[in-house]
């Protein structure tokens, strides 16, 4: 049996290469990337992922924690005692997880932008005649004027894109649904 061409190939050093920036960027590949803040600022690398974790007072693998219990239907019968755990030395950073979940967050709604075109084209054309509005050419989709109505309103609680329609048109209320079953 013959050897791979690899192993045929003279080896050759090759001076251009940064020894150093090429290991730093091999350890900088192996680190996690860790997006939460609070762990990142609490994370040892000089341990691994599950020490840090304990050590942080978080569970590593949820079932060993918490685990389900058998049902009656199944045979199996949990022969593992409980867990050892070791000591927190890290509780700020639950505390700082259950502070940051805990924090009001700012609903970010938007719709795109080929729907704030239609339904502008749509008020612009036909006002607040939905049904006129799902028989319209333009209605690819074939929305119902129920489908049609739930858009106009959503466009309607979004400032993002209502101001400035209202704005064009030289209006600045805003109009009332009319209310009624337009299957």
């Amino acid at each position: 049996m013959g050897k791979t061409v690899k192993q045929r190939k003279k080896k050759q050093y090759m001076y251009n290469v940064n020894r150093r920036k090429v290991q730093q960027k091999r350890k900088k590949k192996l680190e996690p990337r860790i997006p939460c803040e609070a762990i990142r600022e609490a994370w040892d690398s000089r341990k691994h992922t599950k020490a840090n974790l304990e050590s942080m007072g978080l569970a590593f693998k949820v079932n060993a924690v918490l685990p389900v219990p058998p049902t009656a239907s199944s045979d199996q019968t949990s022969t593992a005692g409980p867990a050892r755990r070791r000591p927190v030395t890290r509780p700020e950073v639950v505390s700082k997880l259950e502070a940051e979940a805990n924090r009001p967050r700012e609903r970010k709604v938007r719709l795109p932008t080929a729907q704030v075109r239609l339904v502008e084209h749509f008020l612009d054309k036909f006002g607040d005649d939905f049904v006129r509005m799902a028989r319209s050419e333009r209605n690819h989709y074939q929305l119902t004027p129920k489908q049609i109505r739930r858009l106009v309103t959503r466009f309607w609680d979004i400032p993002e894109h209502y101001t400035p329609y209202m704005k064009r048109k030289g209006m600045l209320e805003k109009p009332t649904v009319p209310e009624g079953d337009e299957d």
